[in-house]
């Protein structure tokens, strides 16, 4: 039996994010995490860690009003929203609250109290069954990260690289993202991360080549290896041989022609060659996600998925706070159609507060609108911020699981 040709010292597979090849040096990105450790405090300085915490609270919210109109400026105010998420994020309980009380509580650094709490919302979202609700937890570490940053005093990361590169790391959060040049980093690859992560949105809309969920990637690759990325299939190759290397260069060079043929029929009406007209819409899970439908011209919202906040904050959202999540979808879209989901909870997605029980079918048992009908207040008050946001724009409502 012929033995299987070797193409290159690691050939590995990830999700491909962002379409394109990408081809270059790499260039690895470490993890802070890795410098935390627990250190005990007296209880008379826990007051004083606390009000250390507290300062880097205040300089992240200064870095992303920073990073949100840098955003903004160069690659455009859809994609600038993601940092308004990451705002609302930081003044969430979790870090304004709860990270100061467990200080005081178990009396230690704040940088090890950060990661004792962020690991505890990543075990909660890792039990939902859905990619998308789970690549939301990256949004609260991508925050929690740029305090951890403050706290152990670090730099800021400088992708002012001497020589095109390919990015390497164990996860790209949507702040390390926005400070990518194009002309710097050809591409990334990460360990963790999903389609549907704020760093995927902002690697399409600056047209880089990514994938992401590339098992033991950190293990396999070492600095100024050669590396080829495919966005299109989710390969990854590590110090390719020659003619694999000049097959990827053709196919750069052909992908490359197919998206400028693309960018120039990116504005005509989506009809059919016998004359019907097909209406394109998008599909999202909270405000920042509009940034690709109007890149991409979609005729409207044809699913907005609402739960995506609630678990977010870990609570029931008021009626004035729903109200103007839906409001900024619906005045981006201006004078298109937004069909605005009523909240799909049950089967994999609960509230951490919610005590229910397992159940043997979950998808088929308390959920969706059959929670909505029981707890009607909760239904009531979705309603009502729903139908204000109808005054400035087009909304449809659809009821989930009917």
């Amino acid at each position: 039996m012929p033995r299987k040709k070797i193409l290159s010292k690691a050939l590995l597979k990830g999700i491909p994010v962002s379409e394109g090849v990408a081809i270059g040096k790499a260039w690895i990105l470490e993890s802070p995490w890795d410098e935390v450790v627990a250190i005990s405090l007296k209880k008379e300085k826990t007051e004083k860690e606390v009000r250390r915490y507290e300062r880097a609270i205040k300089e992240v919210a200064k870095q992303l009003v920073k990073y949100r109109n840098r955003v903004k400026r160069e690659i455009g105010h859809e994609e600038a929203k993601i940092f308004h998420a990451h705002l609302s994020i930081l003044n969430d309980p979790f870090f304004q609250k709860e990270i100061p009380e467990l200080i005081r509580e178990k009396q230690n650094n704040a940088e090890y109290v950060l990661k004792i709490g962020v690991n505890k919302w990543t075990k909660s979202f890792s039990k939902v069954e859905s990619d998308y609700f789970r690549d939301r937890i990256e949004d609260i570490k991508d925050v929690a990260i740029r305090i951890l940053r403050i706290l152990l005093s670090l730099k800021e990361i400088k992708f002012s690289l001497e020589e095109p590169a390919i990015l390497i790391a164990h996860n790209l959060t949507p702040s390390d993202t926005a400070r990518i040049d194009p002309e710097k980093i050809l591409g990334f690859v990460t360990e963790l991360g999903g389609k549907t992560s704020h760093a995927a949105i902002l690697a399409r809309s600056l047209g880089i080549p990514a994938v992401v969920g590339v098992d033991k990637l950190m293990k396999q690759v070492s600095k100024n290896d050669t590396v080829i990325v495919d966005g299109n299939t989710g390969i990854v190759h590590i110090d390719p041989l020659d003619d694999v290397l000049k097959g990827y260069q053709k196919r750069q060079k052909q992908f490359n022609v197919y998206r400028k043929q693309l960018s120039e029929i990116i504005d005509l009406p989506a009809i059919t060659r016998d004359g019907v007209k097909v209406s394109l819409q998008a599909n999202i899970a909270m405000a920042p996600d509009i940034s690709l439908a109007a890149r991409y011209m979609a005729d409207g919202i044809g699913l907005f998925r609402t739960e995506l906040p609630f678990l977010l904050a870990g609570r029931l959202l008021t009626e004035s706070e729903q109200f103007r999540i839906y409001r900024t979808v619906v005045e981006a879209m201006e004078d298109k159609i937004v069909t605005i989901r009523t909240l799909d909870l049950g089967g994999d997605k609960f509230l951490p507060f919610q005590g229910v029980e397992k159940e043997h079918i979950p998808f088929l048992g308390w959920r969706s609108i059959r929670i909505s009908l029981q707890e009607r207040d909760i239904f009531k008050t979705q309603l009502k911020a729903i139908f204000k946001a109808t005054r400035f724009g087009k909304v449809r409502v659809l009821f989930p699981m009917i």
